[in-house]
């Protein structure tokens, strides 16, 4: 396993070592442009928001992030890769800090939309990642999430064949591998996607999120205005699909609505009102045209 320096030696050759290993699909980063383009697109169901980085390198997937006008914060124990990093990303806040042994006082007093942590938590046991983990969740804003892009595995067994498929000489077990199958036995709310044969995005959330983005509108469309809403003086709601209203909520309902729909951003409230209105249903959208 790399030290600090180890890493700072490595930083500037960092990025070519990764696309070489990519382009012949060898583990460890097979599929690590597909799986940044997983992460990179959830985090867009969101126009603006507040992303704390874990371990991010020469910081390739931040870097595009800051550049749409998000704002990052990052962690990371390489005084070199954040060098690197701080000339890409001038106005982020990028602190050094060896994760291993927890965070800096002024990450843990902050809240973030998103945790994103890209081929770093390996090295933390699977012990250690659930602590980890626990402590990252903390540390979410309402419908926040965690997304983890790593070297990772739907089932013991097919980290076990990725094992035996690369050869024991070139097998790095200094490394602790996601297994979703066994994580999840951890946290509730858990998703897992397979990208390559050896890797995989990992979301976690702090409630099961009826209003989550990954089920619902899945093309974006709600980042434009469709559903609006009144409320009247005797509590009633009434929503409007693109300018025609379709629901009304009275009583508890309406109670719960107004509730719900407080203090909470552009895209969580049209996410709301599609839920009430059920027009949008696992990201298939009723009544409207392909």
């Amino acid at each position: 396993m790399l030290d600090n320096k180890g890493f700072d030696l490595w930083a500037d050759g960092y990025d070519k070592s990764v696309n070489l290993c990519e382009e012949d699909n060898e583990y460890p980063f097979a599929g690590y442009k597909d799986v940044l383009s997983e992460i990179y697109n959830v985090i867009h169901s969101k126009k603006k928001a507040t992303i704390l980085d874990i371990g991010f390198g020469t910081g390739v997937l931040a870097k595009k992030l800051y550049d749409d006008g998000y704002k990052i914060w990052g962690v990371d124990f390489s005084e070199k890769m954040i060098e690197i990093s701080k000339e890409k990303m001038p106005n982020s806040k990028l602190l050094q800090y060896d994760f291993t042994k927890g965070l800096p006082e002024e990450v843990e007093s902050q809240k973030f939309d998103f945790v994103i942590s890209t081929y770093a938590l390996h090295h933390l046991n699977d012990i250690e990642k659930v602590k980890f983990l626990t402590k990252l969740l903390n540390l979410l804003n309402k419908y926040g999430m965690i997304l983890i892009g790593d070297v990772a595995f739907a089932t013991r067994e097919m980290l076990d064949k990725c094992k035996a498929d690369c050869g024991e000489e070139n097998w790095d077990d200094d490394e602790f591998y996601f297994v979703f199958n066994e994580l999840k036995k951890s946290f509730i709310n858990a998703e897992f996607t397979q990208i390559s044969h050896c890797a995989g995005v990992l979301i976690l959330s702090n409630c099961k999120d009826e209003y989550k983005t990954s089920n619902i509108d899945k093309r974006n469309i709600l980042d434009d205005e469709i559903f609006t809403y009144k409320i009247t003086k005797d509590k009633k709601v009434f929503i409007s699909w693109h300018g025609k209203q379709v629901t009304t909520l009275s009583g508890k309902k309406s109670e719960e609505f107004i509730r719900k729909i407080e203090n909470v951003d552009f895209l969580e409230k049209q996410l709301i009102m599609a839920k009430v209105t059920g027009n949008f249903k696992h990201g298939n959208e009723k009544g409207r045209g392909n």
